[in-house]
């Protein structure tokens, strides 16, 4: 079975729900909160020791070449647009939010997008900040990030294509990834209960998906 967008939202919705369901409504999502900003840290981590091997600056075109997913076509839009001081990405359709809203998953899916954009821009460390003005997450008509440096569109697409998606990590490494986040933040702030969360989510992502979480 293909690993994409639906699996990994639909999988990190269940994280969520059974944190919540050993540990408390409240708990469980501080807990999950803060594991989401440390997927997303990761993330950003990553992009930058590969913006920093080929002696890149940590800027905007750097944030954007270095991207490490890509959804299918169709499954995301967005537009980009620039002025002198900002970089701004309108998103009118998103595949974690539609993978949410099919399977009743919006509450404990959409605590995704409070955390880990942050995550990512502040684990990249560059010259720029994000701000998320509006998420569909949230209850807004769309997604708007910005970013307070511009990129080179020109620039960025080119050196992208030149990449050929050698940066692009499959989403059974997001899996995992996420898998492995969330395991090191229950162990160290609810050891007790970290097994049965792990063991509870991934039973039933297994019931809608089979086994094959990470393959």
């Amino acid at each position: 079975m293909k690993i994409g967008i639906e699996q990994h939202a639909v999988l990190y919705a269940l994280l969520v729900k059974n944190a919540c369901g050993h540990l408390g409504e409240q708990e469980g999502r501080n807990i999950m909160a803060k594991a989401t900003y440390a997927y997303g840290i990761r993330r950003g981590q990553r992009m930058a020791a590969h913006a920093d091997s080929r002696h890149d600056a940590r800027d905007m075109n750097a944030f954007f070449i270095y991207g490490e997913w890509a959804g299918d076509p169709g499954e995301n839009i967005s537009s980009m647009s620039y002025t002198e001081d900002a970089s701004i990405s309108t998103v009118r359709k998103c595949a974690w939010y539609d993978a949410w809203k099919k399977h009743g998953l919006l509450k404990e899916g959409t605590l995704y997008c409070h955390y880990v954009d942050n995550g990512l821009a502040d684990g990249f460390g560059g010259s720029f900040g994000l701000t998320v003005k509006q998420a569909i997450g949230k209850g807004d008509p769309c997604c708007v990030f910005r970013w307070n440096e511009p990129a080179d569109p020109d620039y960025t697409a080119s050196r992208k294509a030149e990449d050929s998606g050698k940066y692009i990590l499959p989403f059974s490494f997001h899996c995992q990834e996420l898998l492995d986040t969330v395991k090191e933040t229950l162990q160290e702030a609810a050891p007790d209960h970290a097994e049965a969360i792990l063991d509870s989510a991934l039973n039933e992502y297994s019931a809608v998906f089979g086994r094959e979480v990470l393959s």
